[in-house]
């Protein structure tokens, strides 16, 4: 699980998850399943579940990530 620390960074999440997100995660590893967490009404709840098929690969995001930030 990830979660989105600031409302600036939302912004761009967002549009990086929109546009290309499964690539992005890619670069990790394999992806299984990417799910957004959402409201009733559709609206973006803040955070989502990567899925990847090897733990190196969910290791490895959260490097990728770091980086990012």
């Amino acid at each position: 699980m990830f979660i989105i620390p600031s409302v600036s960074k939302l912004c761009l999440l967002i549009s990086l998850f929109t546009s290309c997100r499964k690539q992005f995660f890619q670069e990790a590893g394999e992806v299984v399943d990417i799910r957004f967490s959402t409201f009733e009404d559709g609206n973006f709840r803040g955070f989502g579940h990567v899925e990847f098929a090897t733990a190196e690969a969910a290791k490895k995001v959260n490097i990728l990530i770091n980086i990012f930030w």
